[in-house]
C-alpha cells in the first residue's frame, strides 16, 4: 500500500469519526426524547456557556479522544473516567455508537468494515440521564467545533455511571451480614474444637485417613466422613455442639489440606481436575476481555488467533468436557457397587438429596456476591456489565437453583451466574443417569446398547441443528465463546444458546464416561502388551491433537469449514476428546501410565483438586473484578495475558479456599447431621459413590 494512500487513509478516517457526532441531531425523532429542561439549564450553564468555568474545562478534558491505532481497532475513547467522577455536577456517560463511514469521500483501507462499532467516553452534568446524553451529544459537538459533513453516526446505547450507596442494597446488605454470620461462626466452631480437646484426653480431631467427597475415589467403606461425630463426649452429644464444630475452620483445614488417600482411589483425577480447572481459567481470561469491548487493538485478535499454539486457548470449552466424563465415570462406579453390595437397592431419595444439597449453598452464596458485585468497584465499562449481570440475576435465579437455567432464560448471556449453565447439564444428566445404571446391572448388555443409541440421538439432534441453522464453527474462534452465528436464513441464531448449552448435544462425553466406569467396575486388573498400550497413547493423543487443532486450517486462512465439516466436527469433537481423555484415566489405573500417572497423581494436586468446584463459581467473578473495573481500554498482548492468567489463577484458588472453609464443607458436615444412620458415612452398609461432585 503506497504511503500517501495509508497517511490520507488514517488522517480522513480519523476526521470522519469525529466529525459523524456532530450530526447526531439527525436520528429518528420516534426513539427519542427532548432534553430534559434541567438538563439543558445544566449544560447551558456549563459546557455549553461562553465563558466557561473550571469545572466544565476539566468535563471537556474528560471527554474520550481518538487516538492512533485505528486501522488496528483502536474505536475505545473512553476519556478520563476518574475526572469527570471527581467533579461534583458531572457524571461519567458511555455512548456506544454505530458510525456508518460508507460515504466517507476518501479511499478506505482493504478490510476496513463500513459500519464501524466506536464507545465513546463523555462527561455530562448530573442532571442529564440517558435519554438527555442521547440527544444532548449534538450540542456539546458543536461546542467542539465538529463540523465535518459526513453521514451521521448511531447512538446504540447510553450507559452513565451513577454509583447507588451500597446501604440502599438489601441485597448487599443481607450478603455482608451473611458474611459476618458464616465468619463468626467459623471462629466460634474453631473455639469450641480447641476447648473440647483441651479439656479431653482421647477424642481425635480427625481421622487422617478419610476421604471426603471433593476427592475423587472409587468409595471405599471405609471413608471417614467430613465431620468425625465423636460419641464419648458429652458436649458432642449436643445438636449445638456438634452444627457449630461443622464450620470449625481448623478441621476443615485439615481436611482440605490432607493428601492421604484411600489405595482404590483414582489418583491421576486429581492432576486431571486441577489441569482442566485451570484450562477453565485460562479460556475465560481470554473470552471475557474480548467481551468487555474496551480494546485498542481488536484487530490484532485476528493474528493472535491464527497461530498453532494458540487453538489450546481458544478450544479450552473442551476442559468441561473433560468435568462430564468425570462426572459419568463416578456415579456408574459408585451406584453399581453400591448395588451389588445391596442386592440392587439404593436409598434413590437421597441419592439426589445429597447432590442438591452439596451443590446449592456454594451457588446460592455465588448468586448474592454476583448481585453484589456491583458496588465492589468501578470504571468507564463497569456499570454497564454489572447492570446486565443484577438484571439478569433478579430475573432467573430461580432458574440456576433448579438447575434448569441452560433452557430458560431462553437467551445463553442472559443467565443468572453464566458458568452455572454446567451445572444444570450436569443435574440433569445426574437425574437420569440411574436409569441407565439399573439396566447396566440388571441388563448390562442392554444397558450398553441404550448409551449407544443416546448416542446416536445425541449426535443426530446436534448435526441437526448446525445444519439448520447454519452454523460457522471456525469463525467463532474454535468456540472460545460458543459464538458462532448463523448465516442462512435462521442466521442470528446462536451457537452456544442453540447447541452449546443443551443436554442432548453434550451428553454424549457423560455417557462415555459412564461406559468407562463399568470397564473400571468390573476390572481389577488388565494386561496388555506393552506395545499395544503404547498404541493407546499414539491413538488418544492423535485424537485429542485433532479436536485441539483441527479447525486450525481454517482458521489460519480465515476460511469456514463445509457444512459437512462443520456439522461432523460439532457433533463428534466433544465425544473424541471423552475418548482421548478416557484412555488417559484408563491407562493410569491399570499401570500403563509410566510418568504420565506419577504427575496426575502427585500429592500436591490433592488440595487443589478439592477445590475445584468453588473455584469453578468463584474465578469468572474474579475476571469480571479484573477486567471491568478498569480505567483505560486494554492492550491485548500475549505476554500481558500470560501474567493476567497466573495472577487470576492463583487469586481463585485463594479466595476458594475461603469459600470452601466458609461454605463448602460447613454444608457437607451438616448433612451428617440428619442423614439416617444407615446412610452415615463409614457405615459399611453404607458405600456411596454418587456423592463426588465433579467440578
Amino acid at each position: 500500500m503506497p504511503p500517501c494512500y495509508t497517511c490520507c487513509s488514517i488522517i480522513g478516517l480519523l476526521l470522519a469519526l469525529l466529525g459523524v457526532l456532530v450530526k447526531s441531531q439527525q436520528y429518528d425523532d420516534v426513539n427519542h426524547v427532548n432534553v430534559s429542561q434541567q438538563c439543558q439549564q445544566d449544560l447551558n450553564e456549563t459546557l455549553l456557556s461562553p465563558n466557561i468555568s473550571k469545572d466544565a474545562l476539566y468535563a471537556l478534558d474528560a471527554f474520550g479522544k481518538p487516538g492512533s491505532g485505528i486501522l488496528v481497532g483502536d474505536l475505545v475513547w473512553l476519556g478520563s473516567y476518574q475526572e469527570c467522577q471527581d467533579l461534583e455536577q458531572f457524571h461519567y456517560c458511555l455512548l456506544d455508537l454505530s458510525i456508518n463511514v460508507s460515504d466517507i469521500p476518501i479511499p478506505l483501507p482493504p478490510g476496513m468494515k463500513k459500519s464501524l462499532p466506536v464507545r465513546w467516553g463523555t462527561c455530562f452534568p448530573r442532571s442529564c440521564n440517558e435519554d438527555d446524553v442521547f440527544t444532548g451529544i449534538t450540542q456539546v459537538a458543536d461546542k467542539l467545533h465538529i463540523k465535518f459533513n459526513i453521514t451521521p453516526g448511531v447512538v446504540q446505547h447510553v450507559q452513565c455511571s451513577d454509583p447507588t450507596n451500597m446501604w440502599s442494597d438489601g441485597v448487599f446488605v443481607f450478603t455482608v451480614i451473611l458474611c459476618c454470620i458464616l465468619g463468626s461462626l467459623m471462629l466460634s466452631g474453631y473455639a469450641l474444637d480447641v476447648f473440647i480437646r483441651e479439656s479431653s484426653e482421647n477424642i481425635p480431631l480427625t481421622n487422617p485417613s478419610h476421604n471426603n467427597d471433593r476427592q475423587v475415589s472409587t468409595g471405599s467403606t471405609e471413608e471417614t466422613p467430613l465431620l468425625k461425630i465423636e460419641k464419648d463426649s458429652k458436649y458432642l452429644k449436643s445438636l449445638s455442639c456438634q452444627f457449630l464444630l461443622c464450620f470449625a475452620f481448623n478441621r476443615n483445614l485439615s481436611k482440605l489440606l490432607d493428601t492421604k488417600q484411600n489405595e482404590r482411589s483414582i489418583l491421576c483425577l486429581n492432576g486431571i481436575r486441577v489441569i482442566s480447572m485451570s484450562w477453565v481459567i485460562l479460556g475465560h481470561v481470554f473470552a471475557v476481555i474480548l467481551s468487555t469491548q474496551s480494546i485498542d487493538n481488536v484487530l490484532t485478535f485476528t493474528t493472535i488467533i491464527k497461530r498453532f499454539g494458540f487453538q489450546a486457548v481458544l478450544n479450552a470449552p473442551f476442559s468441561v468436557d473433560t468435568f462430564f466424563l468425570l462426572s459419568g465415570l463416578l456415579v456408574t462406579m459408585g451406584c453399581l457397587k453400591r448395588l451389588e453390595k445391596n442386592n440392587g437397592r439404593l436409598p434413590w431419595f437421597w441419592f439426589y438429596f445429597h447432590r442438591y444439597w452439596r451443590l446449592t449453598p456454594c451457588l446460592c452464596f455465588i448468586i448474592l456476591i454476583t448481585m453484589s458485585q456491583q458496588h465492589l468497584g468501578e470504571g468507564p465499562v463497569w456499570f454497564p456489565m454489572m447492570k446486565n449481570m443484577v438484571s439478569h440475576c433478579q430475573k432467573y435465579w430461580w432458574t440456576t437453583i433448579l438447575y434448569i437455567n441452560n433452557f430458560y432464560p431462553t437467551r445463553f448471556d442472559e443467565q443468572c451466574v453464566g458458568v452455572t449453565w454446567y451445572l444444570s447439564n450436569d443435574m440433569q444428566f445426574f437425574i437420569i443417569s440411574p436409569i441407565f445404571i439399573i439396566l447396566l446391572y440388571k441388563f448390562k448388555k442392554l444397558g450398553i446398547a441404550s448409551m449407544i443409541l443416546t448416542c446416536l440421538v445425541s449426535f443426530s439432534i446436534t448435526i441437526g441443528l448446525i445444519v439448520r441453522n447454519d452454523f460457522d464453527i471456525a469463525s467463532s474462534a474454535g468456540g472460545i465463546a460458543g459464538g458462532a452465528t448463523g448465516r442462512g436464513n435462521l442466521g442470528g441464531s446462536n451457537f452456544t444458546t442453540t447447541v452449546y448449552q443443551k443436554p442432548y448435544c453434550r451428553i454424549s462425553v457423560y455417557l462415555v464416561g459412564m461406559g468407562l466406569g463399568l470397564l473400571l467396575h468390573q476390572h481389577r486388573r488388565i494386561r496388555m502388551p506393552k506395545a499395544l498400550a503404547f498404541l493407546g497413547w499414539l491413538f488418544a493423543t492423535m485424537l485429542a491433537m485433532l479436536v485441539v487443532y483441527g479447525l486450525y486450517p481454517a482458521i489460519s486462512e480465515g476460511t469456514s469449514l463445509t457444512k459437512t465439516g462443520n456439522a461432523l466436527y460439532g457433533a463428534l469433537a466433544r465425544c473424541t476428546w471423552g475418548i482421548a481423555v478416557s484412555w488417559v484415566i484408563f491407562a493410569c489405573y491399570f499401570g500403563y501410565g509410566g510418568p504420565i500417572n506419577q504427575f496426575l497423581s502427585w500429592k500436591g494436586w490433592v488440595p487443589l483438586s478439592r477445590l475445584t468446584y468453588t473455584a469453578y463459581l468463584i474465578h469468572l467473578p474474579i475476571v469480571y473484578q479484573f477486567y471491568q473495573a478498569h480505567d483505560v481500554p486494554w492492550h491485548l498482548d500475549l505476554i500481558d495475558y500470560c501474567y493476567y492468567f497466573v495472577a487470576i489463577a492463583g487469586l481463585t484458588y485463594s479466595v476458594a479456599v475461603l469459600f470452601s472453609l466458609a461454605v463448602e464443607y460447613p454444608f457437607a458436615n451438616m448433612e451428617k447431621l440428619f442423614l439416617p444412620g444407615s446412610l452415615q458415612r463409614g457405615d459399611p452398609k453404607k458405600d456411596d459413590d454418587t456423592k463426588q461432585d465433579n467440578v
